[in-house]
């Protein structure tokens, strides 16, 4: 247990621990990093410890978003990750936290410098990278649902974030057998930008389909609508009772 300074988001926090195990001289098998944004395990069987330790690239997260067309750009969620030992042991990444410059910013310019940069600069180097999930994957989820489920979350997601409800734009208006709606459907599932939103899914796709083992503590409006949506579909009987007592109660602190 380190006492520090609250400085530099949850990059401070790694930077200033790894500084701390450098100095120290301690070796790993797996490295693993995560911050106080999520709760996790969500479920009593979670594997995904078990599946980061067993994934033969260097860096695993749990969302690789490719959104980008610059691959430079394509990077894993922060909240989460797990280094293997070659590349723990290494002197790139002792050089990476030792440079590190440290902002006291918004959390804007710390996900701009830091986290969209850090896969980038590791894979650059010759060493790989992998997520738990795609957008593939997100796609393949919403696909899943049935016609009454898209369309109950097409109506929640309308009334989100301009982000989606520009994605679900082509259902506006319509139901299942209406005229158009599967032609609608198409555009959504096939030819939008649904399978790069994983944080912010709703909880068919996010719990249900997909099975997320983290779910965001963040309290952005599309968050708090996400975790409501929880407990409306039902589906918070999937967590563990001490995740479902906090995150009912989360919002209303």
């Amino acid at each position: 247990i380190l006492c520090r300074p609250n400085f530099g988001y949850d990059f401070g926090g790694y930077r200033d621990a790894l500084m701390h195990i450098q100095q120290a001289g301690l070796h790993f098998d797996n490295l693993f990093l995560l911050n106080d944004s999520i709760w996790f395990p969500l479920y009593d069987d979670c594997d995904l410890i078990d599946r980061a330790r067993a994934a033969e690239t260097d860096v695993f997260g749990i969302y690789y978003t490719k959104k980008s067309r610059k691959t430079r750009h394509w990077h894993l969620h922060s909240y989460f990750y797990r280094f293997s030992k070659d590349l723990a042991a290494s002197e790139v990444f002792a050089a990476y936290w030792r440079k590190m410059p440290m902002f006291q910013g918004s959390k804007r310019i710390i996900i701009r410098q830091f986290e969209i940069k850090l896969t980038a600069y590791f894979t650059q180097r010759g060493f790989s990278a992998s997520g738990l999930y795609e957008a593939q994957q997100v796609r393949d989820a919403y696909a899943a649902l049935t016609d009454s489920e898209l369309h109950e979350v097409a109506k929640r997601q309308l009334g989100s974030d301009h982000i989606m409800r520009n994605v679900f734009a082509p259902l506006k208006d319509l139901a299942p057998g209406d005229p158009g709606w599967q032609a609608a459907r198409t555009d959504v599932l096939e030819r939008s930008k649904v399978g790069i939103y994983f944080l912010n899914a709703h909880p068919y796709v996010f719990l249900r389909e997909l099975r997320s083992p983290i779910l965001k503590k963040n309290r952005e409006e599309k968050f708090m609508r996400q975790r409501a949506e929880v407990f409306q579909t039902g589906l918070q009987e999937m967590l563990r009772p001490t995740v479902q007592a906090e995150a009912k109660d989360w919002d209303s602190r």
